[in-house]
């Protein structure tokens, strides 16, 4: 047996205990290693330990620090998994000749069926943006370099090409660029590139005033709140009414004591019923501002293609496996 064969079967009882518990596409089982090969077990170790940083990584978009510990991974357990995360985070990180690679790197270390075919749908999806994004011309292609603190998604000419900062080869001509992040103001810049040149834009993105969803829902309690405040004073309005009624017929009646009780009733019962309205009017306008507030600057989510989407990975029982 190999000894890459006995590393991966061995990695596989490593991480096992460490797996994500998303279900796996597919998976695939070594040999295990000789007895007292050390140095092979600790190489599968620190694998494993940078694996998971790098998928941490990932997970919170840092695709260049996550690319950098799943290659260090790759050096010391060469098989076609890792080889394929590299890719997607190079790819996620607007490295593209980078990615492409790593895919062809990941096919030539004769990887499954799922993910062989992934590896070759990303080399297609790698080759469409190229193409959208270079006119098929004899001219010299030129450069967009896109900077911005902070990050940010970077599209040129509607094409995803990664997260900020990034340096595209486009054909040369006229682009549109745009920049975006969550909770910011898009940067969209029209610009044009000299064949063998390059445009350098440093983006800025001001913060735009959003509204989160709870402000509206808080809006529509505080209008609850009035329509039941509303509703008591009403209620007290209608018992106020009723004391006066009353005690208009004990006047005619001329009883004296009953007639003051009474209309000492009406008019608490009547101011009750003013503080109530005044409070239910108080409810209601805030209510419907924070609503109005929310409809007039909602808050939005940036949505990336799907090509940009996070990779999730897990062990199957016996060996690596891969999941979107």
């Amino acid at each position: 047996m190999s000894r890459a064969s006995g590393t991966l079967r061995r990695v596989c009882a490593v991480w096992l205990c460490v797996a994500c518990a998303a279900a796996p596409i597919s998976a695939f089982a070594q040999d295990e290693p000789a007895a007292g090969d050390d140095a092979a077990r600790k190489n599968a170790e620190e694998a494993g330990r940078l694996y998971k940083i790098g998928l941490l990584q990932f997970e919170g978009q840092e695709f260049e620090a996550a690319a950098a510990n799943f290659r260090r991974a790759l050096e010391l357990d060469p098989n076609p998994v890792l080889a394929y995360n590299v890719a997607r985070a190079y790819e996620n990180n607007g490295q593209q000749a980078e990615a492409k690679r790593y895919y062809e790197q990941a096919l030539s270390l004769n990887p499954p069926d799922d993910v062989r075919q992934k590896c070759e749908a990303a080399l297609v999806r790698l080759k469409r943006t190229q193409e959208r994004l270079l006119d098929q011309q004899n001219t010299k292609p030129g450069a967009v370099v896109v900077n911005v603190d902070g990050g940010g998604a970077v599209f040129i000419d509607d094409a995803f090409v990664g997260q900020a900062p990034v340096n595209v080869e486009v054909a040369a001509g006229a682009h549109r660029v745009v920049v975006q992040r969550s909770g910011h103001d898009p940067f969209e810049r029209q610009v044009e590139v000299a064949a063998g040149g390059q445009v350098v834009l440093d983006a800025v993105l001001e913060e735009r005033f959003e509204v989160a969803p709870w402000v509206m829902w808080s809006g529509l309690g505080l209008m609850g709140g009035a329509a039941a405040l509303a509703g008591l004073g009403a209620s007290e309005a209608g018992a106020a009414q009723d004391a006066f009624d009353q005690a208009q017929q004990l006047e005619v009646q001329r009883d004296a004591a009953r007639f003051e009780q009474l209309r000492a009733d009406g008019e608490s019962a009547r101011d009750n019923s003013n503080l109530l309205y005044i409070g239910a009017g108080a409810l209601g306008v805030a209510g419907a501002s924070m609503v109005v507030l929310y409809l007039l600057f909602p808050q939005e989510e940036l949505e990336l293609p799907q090509s940009a989407g996070q990779l999730q990975l897990g062990f199957g029982s016996v060996g690596w496996s891969v999941q979107f």
